[in-house]
């Protein structure tokens, strides 16, 4: 995974919300289970609830 250049907050929630998406479904498919670990602070108050809302419609969530 590279680097991810955002012009503004909502953009990098997007992009984040994108990579985690496809490392999910990948790791899911070779191990059959996706672990996600975040830090504390402000940014994964606004990681969650995109992820839940919608923001990774292909993750198998019974697997994470």
């Amino acid at each position: 995974m590279g680097e991810i250049h955002c012009q503004t907050e909502e953009d990098f929630i997007t992009a984040i919300c994108s990579v985690i998406e496809a490392e999910a479904v990948k790791v899911i498919a070779a191990r059959g289970r996706f672990t996600l670990v975040l830090s504390g602070g402000n940014t994964p108050q606004r990681i969650f609830p995109s992820l839940a809302c919608g923001g990774a419609p292909t993750i198998d969530w019974s697997c994470v």
